[in-house]
C-alpha cells in the first residue's frame, strides 16, 4: 500500500462485498483495495488470458497481517471496480437447534423455506429503514390493541407457513424492500459437542443465498 494511502480507508479504496450484523461472523469476504503489485513477479498469467496474484506474493502479504486475518486469493480488477456492487451472490449459513423444530422434520422445514425463494417484498423482515416504523405500526395496529407475542415454542410451522405465504402479496413501498433470494434450504443435521462439555447437540444447517438483503433481513429470517 502506498505510504500516502496507508491509514485511510477512503484513499485505499477499501470496499467489502458484504457485511454481517452484530453477533454474526463471516467465514470469508471479498474486498477491493488499492495495493502495489510487482506485475512481473507477483502475477501468474493463465492460458485463458486471466491473471491472479501468485501464492508466493500472497504469503508475503499474509506475513504482514494479524494471525486471525488471511488473504486466500487476489486478482487485478478494473480501476472503478467495487466489491459491493460487483458481488452477484451472498450466502449465509445458520445452525438451528434440532429441538427448535418441536417434533417437525427437516424436510417439512425445507418446504417452508421455499417461500423465501424468488423476488419478494421483505418489509416485515427489515429494520431501521426510513418509513419502517410507520410500516410496523400499520402492520401491528395501535399499541393498545396488540397482543403479547406467543413463545417461540408455541409458533408452529403451519403458522409460519401462513406468514411467509403472504410475502409476495405485501404491497411494495417504493421498491426499497424488494429483494431476490436465489435459494434457501434446510440441509443435513450435524452434531456439535459443546466446548464446556455436556451431551452432543444436533443442529440443522440453513443456507440462504441472494443478490442482496435489506438491513436486518437475515437476522429476522433466522
Amino acid at each position: 500500500v502506498l505510504p500516502s494511502n496507508a491509514g485511510s480507508v477512503r484513499r485505499m479504496g477499501l470496499c467489502r462485498a458484504s457485511r454481517t450484523d452484530k453477533g454474526v461472523h463471516a467465514l470469508s469476504n471479498a474486498l477491493t483495495v488499492k495495493v502495489i503489485v510487482d506485475t512481473k513477479n507477483d502475477l501468474v498469467h493463465e492460458e485463458d488470458g486471466s491473471c491472479a496474484v501468485s501464492q508466493e506474493a500472497l504469503a508475503k502479504w499474509n506475513e504482514m497481517l494479524p494471525p486471525d486475518l488471511c488473504i486466500t486469493g487476489a486478482a487485478p480488477v478494473a480501476k472503478n471496480c467495487r466489491a459491493r456492487r460487483a458481488c452477484s451472490l451472498r450466502s449465509y449459513l445458520f445452525l438451528l437447534p434440532r429441538s427448535a423444530l418441536s417434533g417437525h422434520s427437516v424436510a417439512e422445514l425445507d418446504v417452508l423455506l421455499q417461500h423465501y425463494v424468488g423476488s419478494h417484498n421483505f418489509a416485515n423482515f427489515a429494520g431501521r429503514i426510513r418509513g419502517g416504523e410507520a410500516l410496523k405500526k400499520e402492520r401491528d395496529g395501535p399499541a393498545s390493541e396488540r397482543k403479547e407475542p406467543a413463545s417461540e415454542a408455541a409458533v408452529s410451522l403451519a403458522a409460519a407457513d401462513a406468514l411467509l405465504a403472504g410475502l409476495s402479496r405485501t404491497p411494495e413501498k417504493g421498491g426499497m424492500y424488494l429483494r431476490t433470494v436465489y435459494a434457501c434450504h434446510a440441509e443435513e443435521l450435524i452434531e456439535v459437542q459443546p466446548s464446556g462439555g455436556g451431551p452432543v447437540q444436533e443442529f440443522v444447517q440453513i443456507r440462504i443465498s441472494g443478490a442482496s438483503f435489506v438491513y436486518h433481513q437475515i437476522r429476522k429470517v433466522a
